[in-house]
């Protein structure tokens, strides 16, 4: 058995409250001996116990101290000196049960507390990612801001072609930096087997494909084609084509 299986095994928690057998004890105590981690183990579990035995405490009522010793006083042995007496390995002892269910409680109430205090960890744990899945949207859109507020930033809307008039595409371009963005306000609807697709148009030329993407964000960054004459988006079958189907032509942008 590998160490961290040996720790997480659950015999610490019982060897701490005495509750092992001597075979399992002497093994505890060799592998205690051997790996520093499980004497911290069984030290952290016996702070552990010992923290929650206190603030869980519950004073009991006055009534309950004088019936408990009173019923210790009847279960010794009136004739303690006989040890060989065969009564002795069958006469039930009231005190190491109520110590042994105390201790059992005690160790369930702890196993409890471990297990719910894993859960809020790993709770805890989920909560962060989605936080920093938030902050990094968040900074990614602060970055785009900034961007579309350059002063080189120039912005065209979309001449849609006949059957996708309602369509309202405008391009944010910079010629300087070679940059470009889409800001997707309203798309003509595609299937799931279908992407939007941007084309670059340069004399000359057939139309180069560029990117493609769905309708899931309001603004893409697309790829900026030098000396582009005009750019164009088509509908088009996943993952993209080669070639535009020019019969889904939504529209087309001719930069300044």
């Amino acid at each position: 058995m590998e160490l961290k299986d040996f720790i997480s095994s659950g015999i610490l928690e019982l060897y701490v409250l005495n509750q092992v057998s001597l075979e399992d004890k002497r093994i505890v105590e060799a592998m205690s001996r051997e790996h520093p981690e499980v004497k911290e183990e069984i030290l952290a579990i016996s702070v552990a116990l010992e923290k929650y035995a206190i603030s869980a405490g519950i004073e009991a009522p006055v009534s309950i101290k004088s019936r408990l010793f009173e019923g210790i006083g009847k279960s010794i042995p009136t004739n303690i000196s006989d040890k060989n007496s065969p009564d002795d390995k069958l006469r039930w002892n009231p005190l190491n049960t109520f110590i042994t269910a105390i201790a059992l409680l005690g160790f369930s109430l702890y196993l409890n507390s471990n297990i719910n205090h894993k859960e809020e960890k790993a709770s805890f744990a989920k909560q962060m990612l989605v936080c920093d899945s938030i902050n990094e949207v968040n900074e990614a859109n602060g970055r785009l801001m900034s961007e579309l507020k350059n002063a080189h930033i120039n912005a065209i809307k979309i001449s849609p072609s006949p059957g996708y008039q309602n369509t309202n595409i405008i391009l944010h371009y910079n010629s300087q930096e070679s940059v470009n963005y889409l800001q997707l306000n309203q798309l003509p609807p595609i299937g799931r087997d279908q992407v939007y697709q941007l084309w670059s148009i340069k004399e000359g030329q057939d139309p180069i494909p560029m990117d493609t993407f769905t309708d899931e964000e309001f603004f893409v960054k697309v790829a900026f084609e030098h000396n582009t004459k005009a750019y164009a988006i088509t509908i088009e079958q996943k993952p993209g084509s080669q070639t535009p189907d020019l019969t889904k032509l939504i529209g087309t942008f001719t930069p300044s």
